[in-house]
């Protein structure tokens, strides 16, 4: 069954659930500065992942998320990309080797949302490395496999993060106006 609406076509109901579930996902981690998410955005450089956020990192999150970095004291914001698979052929449509958009490095977090075990049941050997998983677990996502921290260029940073400003109202009010299941 498709989302019938003019922003997210051809998306399963399973597929348009766990993309949203990003948001409180990063919610959660995220401090009081505050956290800029849209679905479907499409940042300067051309992609379009399936969620982005913009926001800085509780302490304990980013103790987490940077075991393997070794310098993390300038850091404070940050970019994190969603990318939403709900079937094997599609991410072997998007994680094909072939050196693509998704295969390369655009954000400073980059996670694969996936159903319930997928990664159980599936080879994700063509994930690159930074790429993170996350899955449901009761009533939220869990990272599976943390991604890897990519260091990005400030300027290219704020180009991206300019793109979503101007259109955060009109999310934000979405959002307010849509109950999560």
């Amino acid at each position: 069954m498709s989302i019938k609406n003019r922003q997210y076509r051809n998306q399963t109901q399973l597929h348009e659930w766990l993309t949203k579930q990003t948001l409180p996902f990063l919610s959660n981690m995220a401090t009081a500065r505050g956290l800029i998410w849209r679905q479907e955005h499409t940042i300067h450089n051309g992609m379009r992942p399936d969620a982005v956020g913009f926001c800085s990192l509780q302490i304990q999150y980013e103790k987490m998320l940077y075991k393997r970095r070794v310098d993390w004291k300038n850091a404070s914001d940050y970019i994190f990309i969603f990318e939403t698979k709900v079937s094997y052929s599609d991410f072997k449509n998007s994680f094909n080797g072939n050196g693509e958009w998704k295969e390369k490095p655009y954000a400073n977090f980059h996670f694969l949302v996936v159903p319930k075990d997928f990664s159980k049941a599936y080879d994700l050997s063509n994930l690159p490395d930074y790429w993170g998983i996350l899955e449901p677990k009761v009533s939220a996502l869990q990272i599976i496999k943390p991604p890897e921290f990519i260091s990005i260029e400030r300027l290219f940073f704020l180009e991206a993060a300019y793109t979503i400003l101007f259109k955060w109202a009109r999310t934000l009010y979405e959002i307010k106006n849509t109950e999560f299941e």
